[in-house]
């Protein structure tokens, strides 16, 4: 297609429309000088229109010329863009007050201040910002909420014999103690296939199948 710049009137051939990256609101620009001019014409037309008074604008100049920041304070006057306010304010003065102008700094590096707080505020402000993840993440079903010790911690005593291995719907699990590890091998029911695996590995192999399960859309 065929398109004619809106800012330049320069006709430029765009293949494919829907990849074109000089596009706003269903108008073709031809490069994106021409995108940007359009965009700040809208934006000093946007800013002119916020109810700000000659007597404010003028305090926030004097503001600046003081060596304060006007952003908070045209932003308590109702601009909901101080910066870009700013912007279109300096170059209405520069029209029509020179000397005035002159005597504003260059605020375009200025940024909000911010506000100071100690390690143990910053630390707290970590924790809670990590307790309120987790807390997201295991009402979610992503991951497994905390459990308590279970009551049996260790192999199973009786009458002096310890019981390392059971039964179940499943077929067979047995402990093992090697090396300090402890194993839970899982036996199938054909006993071809025996998974083994430590237990720190099983709790991580739980919980991988809850949070694939969740993913799914399936509670377990």
């Amino acid at each position: 297609m065929v398109t004619k710049c809106p800012v330049c009137k320069k006709r430029t051939v765009v293949l494919y429309p829907d990849l074109w990256a000089y596009k706003r609101k269903g108008i073709y620009y031809c490069t994106w000088h021409c995108l940007r001019v359009q965009e700040r014409k809208e934006d000093e037309k946007m800013a002119g229109k916020q109810a700000i008074s000659e007597e404010q604008r003028m305090h926030a100049v004097q503001l600046a010329i003081n060596g304060e920041n006007p952003f908070p304070y045209l932003a308590e006057c109702g601009s909901t863009n101080p910066k870009m306010y700013w912007g279109w304010m300096k170059g209405e003065i520069k029209k029509k007050d020179p000397e005035l102008y002159a005597k504003i700094p260059d605020l375009r590096n200025v940024k909000p201040k911010e506000k100071t707080i100690s390690a143990a505020e910053a630390m707290q402000g970590m924790q809670d910002a990590a307790d309120e993840f987790f807390g997201k993440c295991e009402d979610m079903g992503l991951m497994k909420k905390a459990e308590p010790e279970p009551v049996i911690s260790k192999p199973v005593n009786y009458e002096g014999l310890l019981v390392r291995e059971v039964e179940g719907t499943f077929d067979r699990y047995r402990r093992s103690d090697v090396n300090d590890r402890t194993y839970i091998d899982f036996e199938n029911a054909d006993r071809l296939d025996t998974l083994s695996l430590t237990v720190e590995q099983w709790r991580s192999f739980r919980e991988e199948q809850e949070k694939a399960a969740a993913i799914l859309g399936v509670t377990l």
